[in-house]
C-alpha cells in the first residue's frame, strides 16, 4: 500500500480497505481483524481504528461492541434505501453543478464523457466502469456545495460496492443505458439546462437501482 501526503493515514487506510470490500477480498459478514491489518499494512492499530470508523460511516463495516468490526451485509432492502437517497441527493447536486459550473468545469466534464466515450466504442467495460465513477465525481466537485459533497462522498462507497458488481456483469451492449444517460447528462450541462440535466440523472439513478436489484433477486449478485 502506498501513503500519500494529501490525505490523512487513516482517511488512506480506509479506502484501501474500502476497495477490497468493493472488490469482494472481504465478504459481507466477514470480520476485519485490527491488529491483522495493523501489521500487514505495517502501522499501529489506531489510524486502523479511526480507518474502520470512517467505513462504518460509509456503512462498508458494522462496530459491535466487544465482538469486533464485521464487513456489511448486503440486502434488498438496503439496495433500495442507497439508490432512493442517493437519487434524491444526485438530483441536487446536478441542479448545482448546471448552476455553479466555471466554462473551465464544463470543458473538463466534456472531457471526461469523451474518455468515457473512447472506452464505450474500444468495448474495454473495465475503464468505462473507473471513467463513470470518475466523471460523476468532477460533476460533484463542480457544484462548490461542501457539505453536500460531503453526503454524497460518505454513500458513493456503498453504492459503489453494489455497482461494482452490477456493472462488471454487463458487457458493454448491457451498459448502453448507462453510456446513454451520461451522455445526455453531458448534454445537457453543456446546455446549462437544469432541470433536463437533474431529471436524467434521477431516471439513470433509478434504472440502475432497478437493475441491481434485479440482479440480487435473480441471485445473479453474489455478495
Amino acid at each position: 500500500m502506498k501513503f500519500f501526503p494529501s490525505t490523512t493515514l487513516s482517511e488512506q487506510i480506509a479506502n484501501h480497505l474500502g476497495d477490497k470490500i468493493t472488490r469482494l477480498e472481504y465478504r459481507p459478514g466477514e470480520r476485519i481483524v485490527e491488529t491483522k491489518v495493523a501489521e500487514e499494512l505495517g502501522v499501529s492499530q489506531s489510524p486502523v481504528r479511526e480507518a474502520l470508523r470512517i467505513l462504518e460511516k460509509r456503512k462498508l463495516v458494522r462496530l459491535v461492541a466487544r465482538h469486533g468490526t464485521f464487513v456489511s451485509e448486503i440486502t434488498e432492502d438496503f439496495i433500495e434505501s442507497m439508490f432512493d437517497i442517493f437519487q434524491e441527493l444526485v438530483g441536487l447536486a446536478t441542479r448545482k453543478t448546471v448552476k455553479n459550473a466555471t466554462e473551465t468545469d464544463v470543458e473538463n466534464i466534456l472531457a471526461l464523457f469523451n474518455d468515457m466515450d473512447k472506452y464505450y466504442h474500444a468495448r474495454d467495460v473495465f475503464k468505462f466502469n473507473n471513467a463513470y465513477f470518475e466523471w460523476g465525481l468532477y460533476c460533484l466537485k463542480c457544484a462548490y456545495d461542501p457539505i453536500l459533497e460531503e453526503m454524497i462522498l460518505d454513500l458513493v462507497p456503498s453504492i459503489r460496492r453494489i455497482e461494482y458488481m452490477s456493472l462488471m456483469k454487463r458487457d458493454i451492449e448491457g451498459l448502453s443505458s448507462v453510456y446513454s444517460y451520461i451522455k445526455n447528462a453531458a448534454e445537457r450541462i453543456k446546455a446549462r439546462d437544469a432541470e433536463a440535466a437533474e431529471m436524467n440523472n434521477r431516471m439513470g439513478t433509478e434504472s440502475e437501482k432497478r437493475v441491481a436489484l434485479e440482479f440480487f433477486r435473480s441471485g445473479t449478485l453474489k455478495f
